[in-house]
């Protein structure tokens, strides 16, 4: 839940940050889907500040991990990342 304090800010660097919070977090605990919810926004926002280099390919992981999120758990009440 760290990494959101950092997403939230919604600067490069503390989205930087936030990415690997998430990637420890999913690290740890792969089986919970809030991880790669939180990482698929990363991703999104990564899109929306600029700061990718293939916005179709941020959009794509983006896409991605929010369908794993949804894998683990189908009830979320939040799987949008854009």
């Amino acid at each position: 839940m760290e990494g959101r304090v950092y997403f939230e800010r919604g600067t490069i660097e503390d989205n930087n940050v936030a990415r690997r919070l998430f990637g420890e977090a999913i690290s740890m605990c792969p089986e919970l889907p809030m991880g790669y919810l939180f990482m698929a926004q990363v991703h999104s926002v990564d899109y929306w500040l600029g700061s990718t280099k293939s916005p179709r390919e941020s959009i794509g992981k983006a896409i991605e991990l929010a369908q794993k999120s949804l894998a683990l758990d189908n009830t979320l009440a939040r799987p949008t990342v854009f």
